[in-house]
């Protein structure tokens, strides 16, 4: 494993999005939260602490599964990062016993091998977030913003579903409105790019085949805009090939959910993703 030079550069600057708090002296000090950083490998585990602590935060590592079980037994953290790929105990297998034990704890997971990894990340139930080596800076302070300082809104999320079929829309729609969210929908995805860009939401829902365009298509034109480039985003899918679960991570594409969806499912994913929305 390894971390590419921008991991190294803090943050300063606060993201917000709408209706989020963007005032320093209603947020707790960063400090005040505790980071596990899981890797069997030291030099790596070392740099990544660092950088968390760089970002404010107090950090500490953990070699591998065994040893984080064991500080999250005697300490209190807040939130977990931790690699996939360790010898005495898997990161996924880690994962699940931090959801058993302290399902309150967000874990962050971090991998090298996209291709095997990928398509488990963006559609699992418990992480409550991922990022790819190298790791970059931005995107690693961005999420754990996001992570530890989740807080109401004071308003309705509002969510924009982008699809061409009707049926699809209002299942969605029902979904996210019993979730007490507000749902814009478009079955124009030209249109919805259109609102992306004029009025950033908190997140959107985009099926991956759409008339003309593809779900790629409307997520790329918002990685390349500036209000719109770290707005969560789940992507609708049926079973996805190698080259679109690639496509989808370089994108950052926050999350799959199978098309023919459990809306109870859908509706925890949708929470799920929307926590990773920036502060």
């Amino acid at each position: 494993m390894w971390v590419s030079r921008n991991v190294y550069q803090c943050m300063a600057t606060k993201v917000s999005i709408l209706g989020k708090a963007s005032t320093s002296s209603i947020l707790p000090n960063p400090s005040s939260f505790y980071v596990l950083v899981v890797d069997d490998e030291p030099e790596v585990r070392d740099v990544l602490v660092r950088v968390v602590a760089s970002f404010g935060y107090r950090a500490s590592g953990a070699s591998g599964g065994t040893d984080a079980l064991l500080k999250l037994e005697s300490e209190s953290y807040d939130l977990v990062i931790t690699d996939l790929a360790m010898p005495d105990m898997s990161g996924w297998n880690l994962l699940r016993e931090v959801k058993r034990l302290y399902n309150y704890i967000p874990v962050v997971v971090i991998t090298g091998f996209v291709p095997e990894n990928s398509e488990e990340m963006l559609s699992s139930a418990q992480a409550d977030g991922y990022l790819v080596k190298p790791i970059d800076g931005t995107d690693l302070n961005i999420l754990l913003k996001a992570l530890l300082y989740s807080q109401n809104l004071g308003r309705q999320a509002v969510v924009v579903v982008v699809d061409d079929e009707a049926d699809a829309i209002e299942a969605m729609q029902t979904s996210l409105t019993r979730r007490g969210l507000h749902c814009v929908p478009f079955t124009d995805a030209g249109k919805a790019i259109e609102r992306i860009l004029r009025e950033p939401p908190d997140m959107v829902v985009l099926d991956y085949m759409l008339r003309g365009l593809t779900g790629f298509d409307v997520a790329a034109r918002m990685r390349n805009s500036a209000t719109s480039r770290q707005i969560p985003i789940l992507m609708i899918t049926s079973a996805p090939t190698t080259e679109v679960v690639q496509r989808a991570v370089e994108l950052k594409i926050n999350g799959f959910v199978a098309q023919s969806f459990d809306p109870r499912a859908f509706g925890d994913k949708a929470i799920q993703i929307l926590k990773q929305a920036p502060v």
